[in-house]
């Protein structure tokens, strides 16, 4: 397994497996139901992330497939708080077969550097 930055190219296989996240929520709370433009919508914001020098959006790659997904985010409070900035770790996900391996472990501890 090689853990590395998301590119561009990624976006679309990003967004299939945020999917499958939201797939699996939605069975738990229909607050988590996509609409109908949840694709378009998604991969733009991945696409921000992955520009964004405040951002880190990591893929999990087992031989040439992406099997996991994490992102974290520097993100600013209100000024009247005494600490402005603060890290904010996004949805991990891991393909069902490739669980119980670490993978979603490593992701976690990578982008936390």
């Amino acid at each position: 397994m090689i853990v590395k930055k998301a590119k561009l190219k990624d976006v679309d296989e990003i967004t299939n497996l945020n999917y499958l996240l939201m797939r699996y929520h939605v069975k738990f709370d229909k607050y988590h139901k996509v609409n109908k433009h949840y694709r378009k919508i998604y991969n733009k914001y991945v696409k921000r992330l992955i520009r964004s020098k405040n951002a880190l959006f990591l893929v999990a790659d087992v031989n040439g497939k992406l099997v996991g997904t994490i992102y974290g985010e520097i993100k600013k409070r209100p000024p009247i708080m005494e600490v402005l900035k603060y890290g904010h770790l996004g949805d991990v996900f891991v393909l069902k077969e490739y669980r119980n391996q670490g993978i979603g472990k490593t992701l976690t501890k990578e982008v936390m550097k």
